[in-house]
């Protein structure tokens, strides 16, 4: 019944398109014979409505050449042909007809006639009105124009007639179209017009509230039963729906008026989309593959067909397109050839399908022979399209109906049959129940009986569970107590051997301690593998949740086993994808450790070769990315019978591994259990002697924060060649994605034959070339360092072997950079050697004597020894110059006597940025230049500071060439001149230490070593106890204070030309994150640093020094007064603690106090600590402090 009703519905359909299609192709032939004149209408004898075709003369212009004098020529000479019929219709032609009516107002007075052309589809209709003298007006419409564009915005075509009074008039019509040519043609008085709007928009509205109730009935059952034949039928409505709008002009009025395109491509498409969706239901209703299989296949080629011809009448020509609709619709008869067979084969549903399908054929039938004058004008003949198309539905749905009640009988049948089954077998069973009711008896007491065994079985076994869950608790908390315990001794070990070091010991002591270093941190590496264990076992192990940047991760590993690779000559590289996102949200602490324990092992088990770490990302979604981290060695390998187990908590390869390299075999166990905490897994291959790669996958969330990496380094020079020189592949994958992460566009990246690096002749002197250098080839890599040919060049060198090209690192084109070849590493060795060379007008010789007069300066800048530095810089050139030491001071103190400002960028309250747009908002500063001074050398920074209002920029470290370059470009000329040589007598002194880059001190301070020594000792005695000031930052939970305190030290360091140390706090800034890193490794190695620096620093008799004795005596006064501070600070600490190795910290403080009135506390002191009486040393200490302080 539901597949009847559906394939009647589209036989219906594509009936009335056949009966169509079948009318417009035979109207050429039913066209009637020329008639060589026809009387005038007299308008005032006929109705309210009378039809112009048996009236109408018409005239074919094949060429489509004739304008309207050649037709009123043609029209005197009898060329015209009469039409009989009440409408002409002329096909598919690519003609032009040229149509004449001719009309008589008797009356004296004007009359009004409305013209309606009843087929919207024409393409160009113009209408020629004669004019009282001569010649005609002209009114174009059709569907290639816009609906707006009509007179009468009504579905159908509308002309308005004015007959003048007492007059004959010849109109003449011009029709051109792609579609079907008919005319049928009507005149109407103005209430007559208006009469028959209202009757047919009635009509039509019922017409598609049937449609539209039948969709919305069926389309609530398809949600409801959720069967596929239902969404065909309702998909065929809508289709048809579409296509009637478009036939009676409707679309085109209201929802597509502009679209002069789709309003006639749209015809075909609906026609052949709704035929598709038609068979589609067709085939279902009917279930015609097995009630008509050879028919069935024939549809199915037929749905084919329709779906090509669809899509094509989208792009092809609405002519080819609409003649094939027609064509295709034809096929209906097979539609309902197939309804009638299944009928006849006993299929009932058929009987509806079969039915609709004809009624609406007979519809379109009476609707053509109407359209051709062969049946009169009725309701029935005018209605007959709509009136079958609309039966067509309500069949189709009844037929669905029916196929859904015979569904439903044949369902209740099989139910029926199922029940009655049933029943005869709950009969037997009920009959076998009786049989067994006495065994299950009997099985039940023999049941009761095991049953009491198993539950005092059961009982006992969840005894000894809990008895064994609280030997493990135990267990657990033993371990964690005892590494707690063991871990306070160990640090005190780890510490003290650390400072014993130090000192100035025979080889065979500090090879002994030595020993108890390294011992002492593989037991503490052991216990805090223990700690990790018990609390992942405990279930106490969870992961955070908070942003991190994963190329710091990388860069962590790259500073913890740089040194360790190359100490055993094996290359460590770090390869990361340039897809990888860099901000992500996890715990950076579990990943790195995670990381650090396969870095390890691979390291540790290869003795030549390399060992890779290398992270990819295998795909993403909006939230989160899925990354691989793999990390492969060359080293020893693992046998297969091993791998299973190597996960396994205490297993090693094998108990020579254990002999050879040490370890517990707790890593892996760890790595596995935090992959798995992580959500991801871990995997290993290896093969004997060739070497091993673990692998492991995870999901990380993105983070919404900036990814400061992603962006150009610099601009680049356009087409600027970067050459990669290695014969390593895996290192040039590495170099690669560095580059194209920092921006360096990919058709630029090149490599390089690795040849005899010696060999430098041919070398582009445009280009950058990164080579691959390792310690075999270092005298080559010297020489070719110190050749010119090389425009930009940086080696990429072992650890340790910077220090080999000291001499060539003053070049600007010249770098080295430390293996792994990080981005952070080679960010700005890059940006330094691909910025563009200073350009000024003045020789070397010159600079130095170059002079401003009268120029004034406001320089902005928060940190006091670089504003000491900047004033050196700038009062060398003659400059006046005042300072302010943040952005807001700064609005204060401008005025527009200033002749040029230089702004910092990092500032409290007020940041550069900030300040100089207020500065900008002023009238009086608009022209004054504000120059930047930043560190951050990229592209984005620049900009940033351009838009911002800022005229140029200097890079920090600040240096008299580059102040001089910009003053040169900003200050009038007029201001500028060159002085005398002039002898400075003063003697010059720079200290030769480590950690001081002499030459960049001396460019920079020239002359002034005094000011320099005295920065220098200012800067290392303020800090020396920077330890304490960072803990209080990270106590309160500012960290961002503490970013930029590392920030600002950092370019202080570089003023002063302190290279090493502004590395470390370079490495501080970026570690704020990792707080266990930054308090562990980095600040005692800042603290070192400084420490040493400032010791030789003060007992350095220096001629320079002099001069400034009483400075440089209170300056060392006050370092070692921090230092005795911070001691005694440290020393409350572990006395808090209850920590034992207050007894050495309270040694080294004993040691440095001479002062005899101190004498009693010092003893009482000493005797409380020694007696393990903490809480009374603590109160002796308070009162040691205050009288040292005082």
């Amino acid at each position: 019944m539901k597949t009847k009703a559906i394939g009647k519905l589209a036989s219906r359909a594509f009936g009335k398109c056949l009966v169509l299609a079948v009318c417009l192709v035979l109207a050429p032939f039913l066209q009637p014979l020329a008639w060589p004149q026809e009387e005038p209408i007299n308008i005032l004898s006929i109705g309210e409505q009378f039809f112009l075709g048996p009236h109408i003369q018409y005239l074919e212009d094949k060429q489509g050449t004739m304008n309207i004098m050649d037709v009123v020529r043609a029209s005197h000479l009898g060329k015209f042909k009469k039409c009989k019929r009440t409408s002409p219709g002329f096909g598919f032609t690519s003609s032009v007809f040229w149509f004449k009516f001719t009309l008589y107002n008797p009356g004296p007075k004007n009359v009004t006639r409305y013209l309606e052309i009843e087929y919207p589809l024409l393409d160009y209709v113009d209408l020629y009105v004669p004019l009282p003298g001569s010649g005609y007006r002209i009114y174009k419409e059709g569907d290639r124009q816009s609906f707006y564009h009509r007179p009468i915005k009504y579905r159908n075509l509308v002309f308005i007639l004015e007959i003048p009074g007492n007059s004959t008039q010849d109109y003449f019509l011009r029709v051109k179209t792609s579609s079907s040519l008919n005319l049928p043609a009507r005149l109407y008085t103005p209430a007559g017009f208006i009469d028959k709007v209202e009757d047919e928009e009635t009509a039509l509205g019922f017409y598609f509230g049937i449609l539209f109730a039948m969709l919305a009935y069926n389309l609530i059952l398809f949600f409801t039963i959720r069967e596929a034949v239902y969404l065909y039928y309702v998909l065929f409505v809508i289709f048809y729906f579409l296509f009637q709008l478009d036939l009676t002009g409707l679309a085109f009025k209201y929802f597509w008026p502009n679209s002069i395109y789709w309003a006639n491509e749209s015809l075909p498409f609906f026609i052949l989309v709704s035929y598709l969706f038609g068979t589609m239901f067709t085939r279902q209703i009917l279930n015609s593959r097995r009630y008509a299989p050879i028919l069935d296949k024939i549809l199915a080629f037929f749905m084919v067909v329709s779906l090509i011809c669809a899509i094509l009448s989208l792009v092809v020509p609405y002519e080819i397109s609409i003649k094939a609709a027609t064509l295709i619709t034809m096929t209906v008869l097979v539609h309902i050839l197939a309804g009638f067979l299944c009928l006849y084969r006993g299929y009932r549903p058929a009987r509806y399908y079969a039915l609709a399908w004809s009624i609406s054929m007979a519809g379109a039938s009476i609707y053509a022979m109407k359209s051709f004058g062969l049946l009169p004008n009725n309701f029935v003949t005018v209605w007959g399209l709509q009136v079958g198309s609309a039966w067509e539905v309500i069949l189709l749905s009844m037929a669905l109906s029916d196929r859904l009640s015979l569904l439903q009988k044949e369902k209740d049948r099989i139910q029926a049959e199922y029940t009655r089954k049933l029943e005869e077998a709950n009969l037997r069973l009920e009959e076998f129940a009786k049989t067994l009711e006495e065994k299950v008896r009997q099985r039940t007491l023999e049941l009761e009986k095991s049953n009491a065994l198993l539950m005092q079985q059961a009982e006992e076994m969840r005894l000894a569970e809990e008895r064994a869950e609280r030997a493990s608790k135990a267990k657990s908390d033993f371990l964690a107590n005892m590494s707690h315990e063991i871990r306070t001794p160990l640090n005190a070990i780890t510490g003290i051997t650390a400072l014993a070091l130090e000192m100035d010991l025979p080889d065979k002591l500090r090879d002994y301690l030595n020993i108890i270093k390294a011992s002492a941190h593989s037991l503490l590496n052991l216990v805090n593998d223990i700690l990790d264990l018990s609390k992942i076992e405990a279930g106490k192990m969870e992961l955070e949740e908070t942003d991190f940047q994963l190329l710091d991760v990388m860069e962590n590993m790259a500073d913890m086993f740089t040194e360790i690779a190359s100490e055993k000559s094996i290359e460590f590289i770090i390869d990361i994808a340039p897809d990888v996102p860099n901000p992500l949200i996890g715990d950076p602490m579990r990943l790195g450790q995670l990381l650090t324990n396969l870095v390890s092992n691979a390291i540790k088990f290869t003795d030549q070769g390399q060992v890779l770490l290398q992270c990819i990302q295998r795909g993403e979604d909006a939230e989160c990315s899925h990354l691989s981290f793999r990390v492969s060695d060359t080293g020893i390998g693992i046998e297969k019978d091993r791998l299973e187990y190597l996960f396994d908590m205490f297993t090693q390869a094998d108990s020579s591994t254990t002999r050879r390299f040490g370890g517990t075999g707790l890593g892996l166990t760890i790595c596995k259990r935090i992959a798995s905490l992580m959500g991801g897994t871990i995997q290993v291959q290896s093969e004997i002697g060739k070497g091993t790669t673990f692998t492991f996958e995870v999901t990380l969330k993105k983070s919404k924060q900036k990814d400061p990496w992603q962006k150009p380094i610099v601009e680049l020079q356009e087409e600027m060649p970067f050459f990669i020189v290695t014969p390593n592949p895996d290192i040039a994958r590495s170099l690669e994605n560095t580059l194209l992460r920092l921006g360096v566009p990919k058709k630029t990246i090149k490599e390089r034959k690795y040849e005899d690096i010696g060999d430098y002749n041919d070398f582009n002197t445009n280009a950058v070339y990164l080579v691959d250098v390792n310690s075999t080839q270092m005298d080559k890599a010297i020489q070719l360092a110190r050749s010119s040919a090389m425009n930009r060049l940086l080696l990429l060198v072992p650890f340790g072997f910077e220090s080999k090209f000291k001499d060539q690192l003053l070049r600007k084109n010249f770098a080295t950079s430390t293996k792994p070849a990080t981005i952070k590493r080679i960010a700005n060795k890059l940006a330094d050697l691909v910025l563009p060379e200073p350009h000024g007008d003045l020789d070397s010789q010159a600079t130095q004597n170059v002079r401003f007069r009268d120029l004034k300066i406001l320089v902005v800048e928060d940190n006091e020894i670089n504003q000491m530095v900047a004033k050196e810089i700038l009062e060398k050139y003659g400059a006046k110059v005042d300072f302010a030491s943040n952005g807001q001071e700064a609005l204060e103190k401008a005025h527009p006597g200033y002749d040029i400002i230089f702004m910092d960028i990092q500032m409290p309250e007020m940041d550069g940025y900030e300040a100089t747009k207020h500065l900008r908002a002023r009238e009086e500063f608009s022209s004054i230049p504000i120059i930047a001074m930043t560190a951050g050398v990229f592209k984005e920074d620049r900009q940033r500071c351009f838009q911002a209002g800022m005229n140029d920029f200097v890079l920090k470290p600040v240096t008299p060439e580059s102040v001089l370059e910009v003053l040169s470009k900003w200050i009038k000329p007029d201001k500028m001149f060159l002085a005398q040589d002039e002898k400075d007598t003063a003697s010059e002194y720079y200290p030769e230490l480590p950690g001081i880059n002499t030459q960049e001190a001396k460019q920079r301070f020239g002359s002034n070593s005094s000011l320099y020594l005295k920065l220098l000792r200012n800067f290392l005695s303020e800090h020396a106890s920077i330890d304490k000031k960072v803990a209080q930052l990270k106590e309160a939970g500012n960290m961002a204070e503490m970013k930029r305190l590392f920030h600002t030290l950092k370019g202080v360091s570089a003023n002063l030309a302190l290279g090493e140390l502004q590395q470390l706090f370079e490495r501080a800034e970026h570690s704020t994150q990792d707080w266990e890193k930054l308090k562990d490794e980095i600040l005692p190695e800042i603290l070192s640093h400084i420490s040493q620096l400032g010791q030789k620093i003060l007992h350095d008799e220096t001629p320079g020094a002099d001069s400034d004795e009483p400075e440089y005596h209170e300056t060392g006064k006050t370092l070692n007064n921090l230092e005795l501070k911070n001691l005694i600070l440290h020393l409350d600490e572990l006395l808090e603690l209850n920590d034992i190795e207050c007894e050495e910290v309270w040694e080294e403080i004993r040691g440095k106090i001479h002062d005899k009135d101190l004498e009693p506390l010092l003893s009482q002191l000493d005797r409380h600590i020694k007696d393990l009486e903490y809480e009374s040393a603590r109160e002796i200490l308070a009162k040691l402090n205050s009288k040292i302080q005082s």
